[in-house]
């Protein structure tokens, strides 16, 4: 999965399960909290825990190896018998101090799986610098790294109150008819039938177009009788044009 980062992401774990979670002692610090379960489910949608075909005692030894070798890491507290480690992180630019803990637990058949949490103490968000040391243990550590499990992802938890972004979005539901509208409320027979409106519009289109057409040509007719019976010559500019019939563009 790509690095990410947010304004207001300063805390990640790769679970959403409590029984996974890695629990600080020495930091002093909380399980992690249901706001900021939604946050790493916006800006990690994928993230899962580090999974190894190596055996769980080989893995914690490999990893709290790594550790102890960095020199901006400090071990606050390891914990053999439950393969806990607790540490403290320094920047290297701006020197700041970031809490993180991991424990490895058994996985699969004679694997093991890895769960971390990395957290900044100053600023809002981390620009990607807690997923990236998680990451950065891991592949410092020469461990087997295995794919995670189908589905095995962060997001597919969902603890009491959270939003379940994985949830079906619920398809938007067509309007509804009114009650003039409905088809099982108009009769066969009526002409209000939304099927028989376009034929029925046209055909009163011909009908209004005929109509005038024939008037028109009525009046040409009375107009050229009465010019012929009158005794007296009517003046060319008394004259008018017969009237032209309107005709209509569909």
């Amino acid at each position: 999965m790509g690095i990410t980062h947010s304004a207001d992401m300063n805390d990640i774990c790769t679970t959403l399960d409590p029984n996974y979670e890695p629990k600080f002692q020495v930091a002093q610090i909380g399980a992690y909290s249901d706001d900021m379960k939604n946050r790493l489910r916006a800006n990690y949608p994928k993230i899962t825990p580090f999974f190894f075909s190596d055996p769980p005692q080989a893995a914690y030894a490999a990893l709290k190896k790594v550790v102890k070798n960095e020199a901006r890491w400090t071990i606050k507290r390891e914990d053999d018998d439950e393969f806990v480690v607790e540490f403290e992180a320094t920047t290297a630019l701006m020197k700041f101090t970031d809490d993180a803990v991991f424990q490895v637990k058994p996985w699969g058949d004679g694997g093991s799986v890895l769960n971390m949490r990395s957290r900044s103490r100053v600023g809002a968000g981390d620009w990607g610098a807690n997923y990236k040391r998680m990451r950065y243990l891991v592949s410092k550590s020469g461990l087997n790294l295995q794919k995670a499990p189908a589905n095995f992802e962060a997001r597919s938890w969902t603890a009491p109150g959270q939003i379940d972004i994985d949830a079906p979005r619920q398809k938007k539901t067509p309007r509804e008819k009114e009650p003039s509208e409905s088809v099982s409320s108009i009769s066969s027979s009526s002409s209000s039938h939304p099927a028989e409106q376009p034929a029925e519009q046209t055909q009163k289109k011909t009908e209004k177009k005929k109509k005038k057409q024939d008037n028109a040509v009525a009046s040409k007719k009375s107009r050229s009788a009465s010019s012929s019976s009158s005794s007296s010559v009517a003046s060319p500019s008394a004259e008018q044009p017969p009237e032209r019939p309107e005709v209509y563009e569909e």
